[in-house]
């Protein structure tokens, strides 16, 4: 249970939604009231995503960095 509701956080939250099985990471900023946010998130073997966001007066500014050999969509709206 306790997985899941992480998988809830980095996905509703941190806008990362993870497929392991296809080594694909989408990133998509939610529309939440939240000013900036940033995690780092394990996939096992010592791997990780980092992934940070803020709004700022320019816009929105992020970064995203996935292992090698995952692929990364981010998404812009």
């Amino acid at each position: 249970f306790a997985s899941h509701f992480a998988m809830i956080i980095y996905r509703d939250i941190l806008g990362c939604l993870i497929e392991n099985s296809l080594k694909i990471i989408t990133f998509k900023i939610p529309p939440i009231p939240l000013e900036w946010c940033e995690g780092r998130i394990p996939l096992g073997n010592k791997e990780y995503i980092t992934a940070s966001w803020s709004k700022t007066n320019k816009g929105i500014e992020y970064s995203l960095t996935v292992p090698a050999g995952y692929k990364k969509i981010v998404v812009h709206e």
